[in-house]
Formats: C-alpha cells, structure tokens, sequence
C-alpha cells in the first residue's frame, strides 16, 4: 500500500518463501548495441537479490553492477537468496568470462552500506572498496581486485575526529 493522500493502491507480486523450491532467478548478460550482439556471462543464474533489498533494481536502476571506464570490465556482486553469501565477480564484456575474486559469508544478513551501495571497482588501480560490518560495524575494506586479497580496512574520519562507527 502506498501513503500517498487519498485512497491507498494496493501493490501485490509473487514473493519466494522458505521452502520453495522454484524461486526467480536473474541471468547476467550483456548486450553489446555496436554489433548487436548479446553475451551470456558464464555463471550459473543467480536468484533475484541484491545487496541490499530482495530485488535486483530497488534502486530504480540494476543495483551491484559498477562498469570500467572502457565498458570493458563489469563488477558485479551475487547475492544468495538468504543474504548471506556475497560472491564479488567481474566479467570480461566481450566474452562473457567470469572470475570470482573474493566471497563474504555472515552468519546473519549481509548488507552492503547505510544509505545506498557502498561498494565500487577501482579499475584503474585494481582495487575494490567494500563495505562490510563483520566486526559488528560497519567499515570500508580495501581489496585488491587481482587477487581477491584484503588489503586493509580504510580508517575515514567523521565530525569530531571520530572514525566512521565509533561510539559516542
């Protein structure tokens, strides 16, 4: 239902629930309009989330996709359907081949920032920034996007000369 002035408009669609043994999935492609040509990411289909909502494009866009500045990399996230598992992957654009660089698994529901995605492919440097909160609260990790290592967790001050998740 909507909470807009005047009568409400009821919205309803199919929702997967626990149990279900047929869920929608998503599978990735990429539609390249030069040639016309659409190539099939090699990955299995992946059910319909995203880092941070049940739905692939909660954001009105597709969330956790980040293209290179060439358009010939795509960094994209899978997320299981628990939201517990986040696969990080990019794909090479012109033959559909996928490398998994690095995965995260909580024991509760993963989410991917506070107010919107937080998380970006630094092609240029080959780098990952990602946010996480596997210390029980919620940080920017630094990743090397060759080797899926993490390289540090990125220290940001706020007001007051606090880092960003301190207390107080």
């Amino acid at each position: 239902m909507t909470t807009n002035v005047g009568k409400p408009v009821l919205k309803a669609w199919k929702y997967p629930l626990p149990g279900d043994k047929e869920i929608i999935t998503i599978q990735r492609v990429i539609i390249n309009v030069d040639e016309p040509k659409v190539i099939a990411l090699q990955v299995p289909a992946d059910p319909h989330r995203a880092t941070l909502s049940d739905d692939i494009s909660s954001s009105g866009t597709f969330d956790d996709n980040n293209w290179n500045e060439d358009a010939s990399q795509l960094a994209f996230v899978s997320t299981s359907r628990d939201h517990k598992q986040e696969k990080f992957r990019i794909a090479t654009a012109a033959t559909g081949a996928v490398r998994e660089v690095f995965e995260e698994t909580v024991a509760t529901q993963f989410e991917s920032g506070r107010a919107g995605i937080d998380w970006r492919y630094l092609n240029k440097s080959n780098e990952i920034i990602w946010y996480s909160e596997r210390d029980n609260w919620g940080h920017l990790y630094l990743y090397d996007a060759l080797t899926g290592k993490l390289k540090s967790q990125i220290h940001q001050r706020g007001m007051g000369g606090k880092q960003v998740g301190e207390g107080g």
